[in-house]
């Protein structure tokens, strides 16, 4: 099929066919190598926009693209600083329009989806087009919270862009301390609301080892407990880590969005282990903070 979409010229170009058929060659799901792809053209299109002041990047996705991680992530999240949430459906119709107009010479449509606002939260879809060679649409969700942070700095980072040409923009993004409060505090929400997402244990481990992070306790201080969670959550998270039959519900949810060989058990326990580590940490801090 690849090969009948080059002949046709503007359904697809030979770049993007390599990209899918090197992905294939390797082992790679094609879906989330050209899904990347995207999410680092949706944040071109923020900086082109005159945009990147206002939107902190995070989560898996900017783990994956600025702190290294193996773990696919399929979307956006960021957090709103000193702007009105409700200019949001006007700022991603200008990134939706720049990203489109970028595509167009590929045969890539691009449409924005199911967007709403609610109180200090915004979501949307970009939905891209990529049946000609997919077989299928790529979504991405982008959701934005808005928050008011009172002397926190973030970090600035450059972004290589390969596709479908070379350039680079600066990205706001949180740091690796920043992050692993996140995630931290993904955790416990997840606990409170009895949905915990695995894939933030990972997370917590790859920042924590790879990255050296630590508690950021200005940070953790505004952010923790900011939505549902709290000191309890953390607790009782704590005491399901302990049990065995964690293991397989991670692996289960780390099933295709992590290589293979980093799910054997004995690296699981670690992630655990480092983790359990961490959300003690925090615990001390917050109980000390009372």
């Amino acid at each position: 099929m690849l090969t009948k979409m080059l002949i046709n010229g503007n359904k697809l170009n030979k770049y993007m066919y390599k990209i899918i058929k090197s992905a294939r060659n390797s082992g790679l799901n094609p879906e989330n190598v050209v899904r990347e792809i995207f999410q680092k053209l949706i944040l071109y299109a923020l900086a082109y926009s005159n945009l990147d002041d206002y939107y902190i990047f995070q989560g898996g996705t900017a783990l994956r693209i600025f702190y290294n991680s193996p773990r696919v992530s399929l979307d956006m999240d960021y957090t709103l600083v000193s702007r009105d949430l409700n200019k949001l459906i006007r700022d991603f119709t200008k990134v939706k329009n720049v990203v489109k107009k970028i595509l167009l010479s590929e045969g890539i449509d691009v449409e924005k989806k199911s967007e709403k606002i609610i109180k200090d939260f915004y979501r949307c879809f970009l939905v891209f087009n990529t049946m000609n060679f997919l077989e299928k649409k790529i979504r991405i969700k982008i959701e934005v919270i808005e928050r008011r942070y009172i002397d926190i700095s973030f970090g600035r980072r450059i972004l290589d862009i390969e596709y479908p040409f070379k350039t680079s923009v600066g990205v706001l993004v949180k740091t690796s301390s920043q992050l692993l409060v996140d995630k931290i505090s993904s955790l416990a929400d997840g606990v409170h609301r009895n949905y915990i997402r695995w894939r933030d244990i990972f997370d917590v481990y790859w920042l924590v080892a790879k990255f050296n992070a630590d508690i950021d306790k200005k940070y953790l201080k505004q952010e923790f407990g900011s939505w549902v969670e709290g000191v309890a959550d953390l607790e009782s998270l704590l005491k399901k880590l302990s049990e065995e039959k964690i293991y397989s519900e991670m692996k289960r949810e780390l099933h295709g969005i992590l290589p293979p060989s980093l799910l054997h058990k004995d690296l699981v326990k670690k992630y655990v282990s480092l983790t359990s580590k961490m959300i003690l940490k925090v615990l001390g801090e917050l109980k000390n903070e009372d």
